[in-house]
């Protein structure tokens, strides 16, 4: 292994910039909040409508992770196109 590159992996970024890069890289293949779309979508799978080209976030999910809200529906849908759900988790009882 050439010394530069030795030099570069004992960094201490290294190890967190390759695990970053994983992330990534794994998050386009499968389709996770990680990866990167360089194809958005065009129209929103639950009515069909086009989405707009300059999207404008509308809830804290859609800024830290990508997505829309249909202009026409009000539906929320992720960087992937698919239909997020807004609906909450029951909360756990001990009752």
């Amino acid at each position: 292994m050439p010394d530069y590159l030795k030099e570069v992996l004992q960094q201490p970024f290294a190890p967190i910039a390759i695990v970053g890069l994983a992330l990534v890289v794994y998050g386009s293949i499968a389709k996770t909040r990680w990866g990167i779309n360089i194809r958005p979508p065009k129209t929103c799978p639950r009515c069909g409508g086009p989405i707009a080209r300059f999207r404008s976030p509308r809830s804290t999910r859609e800024v830290m992770w990508g997505g829309w809200t249909c202009s026409s529906c009000g539906s929320e849908i992720d960087k992937w196109g698919r239909e997020v759900s807004t609906q909450q988790a029951p909360a756990n009882r001990s009752d």
